[in-house]
C-alpha cells in the first residue's frame, strides 16, 4: 500500500465488542476481518522466525517505532505516578481506573501526533483509539492482562493498513512488543 492508498483507506465505525456467544464466534471466524488478523499474525511470526534481537541495529528503527516506544514508556511512568491503593483486592486495584483514564488521555495525544491530519479527518482516531486503549485492559472490570494483546496486534494491523512506515514487522515486534 503506498501513501496515496493510505489516504484512500476507508475507516469504519469505531470498533465494538460483538462476540458474546459461540454463534457470534463462529460467524466472526467466517469474516474478512478474522482472515486479515490471521494473515497478519502469521506474517508477524514469519518475520521473527530465526532472528535474534541482538542482530537488529537500533539506528535502523523508524521514527514511528520510536514514537510508539516513547508512548509506552510514558504509560509505564504513569504507573509510578499512580501507585496501587491499599484495599482488599478480589478483582483488581481501583487505582487502575485512574491509570486507565490517564492512559486514554495519553493515547489521544499520541495518536494525534502519530497519524496525519488527513487520516484524523477520515476517522482514524475513532478506529485506532479503542484498539490501543483496550490493549491495556478493561476499565470497568478492572481487568488487565491475558487476552488484551490481541487489541495491540489489531492496532498494529491497522497501522500497516494505512501505511505508517513502521519499517518492518521485525522491528515492530522486537522493539515495541518487548516494551509492551
Amino acid at each position: 500500500m503506498d501513501s496515496d492508498d493510505a489516504l484512500d483507506f476507508e475507516f469504519g465505525l469505531p470498533p465494538k465488542k460483538c462476540i458474546f456467544s459461540a454463534k457470534d464466534l463462529t460467524e466472526f471466524k467466517k469474516s474478512k476481518a478474522f482472515q486479515e488478523i490471521q494473515v497478519f499474525i502469521q506474517q508477524c511470526a514469519d518475520s521473527v522466525s530465526g532472528c535474534m534481537i541482538s542482530e537488529l541495529m537500533p539506528d535502523e528503527v523508524s521514527p514511528v517505532v520510536r514514537k510508539v516506544e516513547a508512548y509506552m514508556f510514558r504509560l509505564n511512568k504513569l504507573i509510578d505516578e499512580i501507585p496501587p491503593l491499599s484495599q482488599p483486592m478480589r478483582y483488581g486495584n481501583k487505582a487502575f481506573k485512574q491509570w486507565y483514564s490517564r492512559q486514554v488521555d495519553e493515547t489521544k495525544l499520541f495518536l494525534t501526533d502519530l497519524v496525519s491530519p488527513e487520516l484524523v479527518q477520515k476517522g482514524a482516531l475513532e478506529e485506532l483509539m479503542p484498539y490501543l486503549t483496550c490493549s491495556y485492559g478493561d476499565e470497568t472490570r478492572i481487568d488487565y492482562g491475558t487476552g488484551h494483546e490481541l487489541n495491540l496486534t489489531i492496532f498494529f494491523l491497522c497501522l500497516y493498513k494505512v501505511n505508517l512506515q513502521l519499517l518492518s514487522l521485525l522491528h515492530t515486534l522486537f522493539f515495541i512488543y518487548s516494551s509492551f
